[in-house]
């Protein structure tokens, strides 16, 4: 049995969640762009989306020449495409952290819908 709600969101539902969303957006915008790298996790996953920007090879996430196994690629895909997209008008490092800015806003699209 499944329930379905199709009452649509009142007023107070839709400023609410304007309001979170706009939260969120003065959250992670300061974070994401405008800043060099600040952890260590940072400078060794711009290698890695470095590496595979300059040499193409997107199978076989490498750092430093060592191939790096530890976490799975598909952020460091996401990143070295979004460095792709927005490497004419942002640096590399705030272009690759778009990949974050874009599974935010995933993650929010699939909490609330």
């Amino acid at each position: 049995m499944t329930i379905i709600n199709n009452n649509p969101l009142s007023k107070t539902d839709i400023k609410t969640l304007f309001g979170f969303l706009l939260f969120m957006l003065i959250y992670l915008l300061p974070g994401i762009f405008g800043h060099n790298p600040w952890k260590q996790d940072e400078n060794y996953s711009f290698g890695i989306i470095q590496t595979m920007y300059e040499t193409g090879n997107w199978l076989i996430s490498t750092n430093a020449g060592q191939p790096f196994m530890e976490k799975p690629p598909l952020y460091y895909w996401i990143a070295t495409t979004a460095v792709h997209l927005f490497s004419s008008w942002l640096p590399m490092h705030d272009a690759a952290r778009t990949a974050t800015l874009f599974f935010s806003a995933l993650s929010l699209f699939f909490l609330f819908c």
